[in-house]
Order: C-alpha cells, then structure tokens, then sequence
C-alpha cells in the first residue's frame, strides 16, 4: 500500500501535547475591553440624582429623614402675671370635705368665753373686706378647707372683749404691741382683729408686709 504523504513532510510537523481541538475547546478568549450590563439588579438601591449646581453625583434618599430636636424656649410669663400668680390667695376648696356643726364667727360669739378653743368659719361678706386689705397670706393654707375658718384663742378673746368697751366708750383707744416667732399667729390674730372690726364697721387701715413688729390701734370714728 502506498503513502499518500511523504516521509518528509510527517518529519516537518510538530505533535503537541494534547491532542488536535483540545485547546480550543477548554480555553476562553476573554477580551481585554469589555461590558456587560447587571442581571437581577435591586430595586432597592438608591438612584443617583445629578445637581445642577454641583458637579458631583448625589444619591437621592428615600429613607426616613429624622427631625433634629430642637429646643423649644418656654414662653416666660412678664413680671406683673408671675408676681399676680405668686401672690394670689384661694380661699376655698371645693374637694375638701365640708365640717358639720361649725359656727360662723359673729359679733355676739367673739367676746363669749365659751367661744375658746373653738375653730369659726369667717363670714362670707368679709371675704372681700379682709381680701382689699391684704390679710390673707400665702403661707397661710386657706386652699386646703372648704371655707375659711379659725380658732378662737386666749388673746382673740381678749381683743374682742376690747372692742366691745370701745365700741361702748366712745373716745377711748386700745394698742397692742404683737411680738413672737415666725409662724406663732401674729398674721392670724390681725385677721381676727380686722374681722372684729369689720363686723362692727369700723374703718381698717392695714399695712401689709411690715419691716416692724404689727401694732394695732382700736379706736372709733364719730358719726359725723
């Protein structure tokens, strides 16, 4: 049988390593310059806006923007509505339990002996009288009652049965001298002594919020 090929010309060829087609098949030809678009991209990724006044690109948000806290002034009250407010006195309690029995103080109880010890509620009609002239004081709790009441002492007694010989002896005057520590009853008694007075149309002349210890005169005014 004849050679279809010479003896030289199988000389002259290189046998590779692996066989014909091997090498084309296995290997990938990936070219150095290359693009290819995203697959299954997020919907969630934010887009990039572009601002006209700026050159470089924004990403636009789309998640909840938190407000900064900022502080907010109280609105202060001006000086006359916080010394009105620090000032103002309650004189009655409509969640307070009402007290059965009480007696209102009167012109006939206030000079009784039997009247010591024993806790008065004031008269309505002098509210306004002892409020004009500044008798109530702020330390002083009448918030807490369902009324304004107090109690008769030794030397409510002792006032009362004064007023009752001046009210008597036309022209004759009376003056105490009150002295005592803080929060003894001094502020007290001179509210009894304006309710006595009142009670007997007396002019009240008061001077509240005194640097000196209170001195009280009793006297009465002629008619005319």
């Amino acid at each position: 049988m004849s050679v279809s090929i010479c003896t030289d010309c199988l000389a002259r060829l290189r046998i590779s390593k692996s066989p014909v087609g091997v090498n084309s098949l296995t290997k990938t030809h990936v070219s150095a310059f290359h693009s290819s678009p995203a697959q299954y991209k997020s919907p969630l990724l934010k887009k990039k806006v572009l601002d006209p006044n700026k050159s470089v690109v924004m990403r636009k948000t789309t998640g909840v923007r938190l407000k900064k806290n900022v502080r907010v002034k109280p609105n202060i009250a001006p000086v006359g509505e916080r010394r009105t407010a620090r000032k103002r006195i309650v004189l009655s309690n409509t969640n307070a339990l009402e007290v059965n029995g009480m007696e209102t103080l009167s012109t006939e109880s206030m000079g009784q002996d039997g009247s010591l010890g024993k806790v008065m509620a004031l008269p309505g009609e002098l509210l306004d009288q002892l409020r004009d002239c500044q008798a109530f004081k702020t330390t002083q709790n009448w918030n807490m009652f369902r009324r304004p009441a107090t109690m008769i002492r030794a030397e409510t007694l002792d006032i009362a049965k004064n007023v009752e010989e001046v009210d008597k002896r036309q022209g004759k005057n009376v003056k105490y001298l009150v002295t005592g520590e803080k929060g003894s009853g001094k502020s007290i008694l001179t509210l009894q002594a304006m309710s006595m007075a009142f009670m007997k149309q007396w002019v009240v002349l008061n001077i509240p919020e005194g640097m000196t210890c209170p001195i009280y005169w009793l006297f009465d005014l002629p008619e005319h």
